[in-house]
């Protein structure tokens, strides 16, 4: 029997600040600045001091902005106007 590499890949359950920020595609000043407003959480683990985050919270992040954009297509709003 063979096996598919691809389907044993596993991709971290949460990775760091500045692999979350990479992953959203923004800088790593402007993820800390959406963590600030609340925009983001960061998820507690016991014993790590640093900031982590789910990749499924980092999706959701990402698939709300395109809603938003989804919507300003459809209502001709250009981004930044509202």
């Amino acid at each position: 029997m063979t096996h598919n590499p691809a389907v044993f890949t596993l991709e971290p359950a949460a990775v760091g600040e500045a692999e979350a920020a990479k992953f959203v595609g923004v800088s790593p000043r402007t993820f800390r600045q959406f963590i600030t407003e609340g925009r983001i959480r960061p998820v507690k683990i016991p014993g790590v001091r640093r900031n982590v985050f789910t990749l499924e919270s980092l999706r959701e992040l990402v698939d709300s902005w395109k809603r938003i954009d989804e919507t300003r297509a459809a209502t001709g709003q250009r981004a930044g106007c509202q």
